[in-house]
């Protein structure tokens, strides 16, 4: 599989999403490199998926925010 280069973009997160991810050891920038990796199938570093069912629940968390449905090409 092809590796592609990751889009760098800023942005900015609510302090509350700080604190949540500092009262569990981890800084912001990982946890939201494991959800989009596990929406997206992903498995490169920086962006690996925590699992089959966080896979699962990621895609159905984008699809009823969303309104999408979608068959994952990874």
């Amino acid at each position: 599989m092809e590796q592609l280069q990751p889009e760098k973009i800023e942005l900015e997160i609510p302090t509350e999403f700080a604190d949540m991810c500092a009262e569990i050891g981890l800084e912001p920038m990982h946890v939201l490199h494991g959800f989009i990796a596990d929406l997206c199938h992903l498995r490169a570093s920086p962006f690996v998926t925590n699992g089959s069912d966080e896979r699962m629940m990621a895609e159905q968390y984008f699809s009823r925010t969303y309104g999408e449905s979608f068959d994952c090409p990874y």
